[in-house]
């Protein structure tokens, strides 16, 4: 066996790459988390830094941003999950990613999994806030 064959990690149909220590599916549902709330951090950072009407016309950018990222997860988390999103629901995902993204939390966790869901929100809404408190501090102090 080559080394370079061995070195290269290949897809599994579990959805899991060889030599990978979290499964494929999982690692891009948590980097989309991930980025979501850098995503929600900066939204605030730069409200904070520039109010007006620049920052408003940049928000749209961070909302869809925001939403398409919500996307990436329900999608790659279903596929890890094995559960069938119909394209009716995957495009009701992509355009009221708000709404669509917690029914679809609960669909495929349950109602025991809603206090979690709850503080994930917070946790988002704290990134936005948390930006803007930094923007905040850094226009106070300089």
């Amino acid at each position: 066996m080559d080394l370079e064959q061995a070195e290269t990690p290949t897809l599994n149909t579990t959805g899991t790459q060889s030599g990978a220590s979290l499964p494929f599916y999982r690692r891009i549902s948590f980097w989309a988390l991930v980025t979501l709330l850098a995503v929600c951090f900066l939204q605030g950072f730069r409200y904070q830094l520039a109010p007006g009407e620049e920052a408003e016309n940049q928000i749209v950018l961070y909302n869809l941003a925001g939403c398409l990222l919500i996307f990436v997860w329900c999608f790659f988390d279903a596929k890890e999950r094995g559960i069938y999103i119909p394209h009716s629901f995957q495009w009701l995902i992509l355009i009221f990613a708000v709404v669509a993204g917690p029914i679809y939390y609960l669909w495929s966790r349950g109602w025991k999994w809603a206090p979690l869901l709850v503080c994930f929100v917070a946790i988002l809404y704290g990134s936005i806030y948390a930006g803007a408190y930094t923007g905040w501090w850094l226009i106070l102090f300089l």
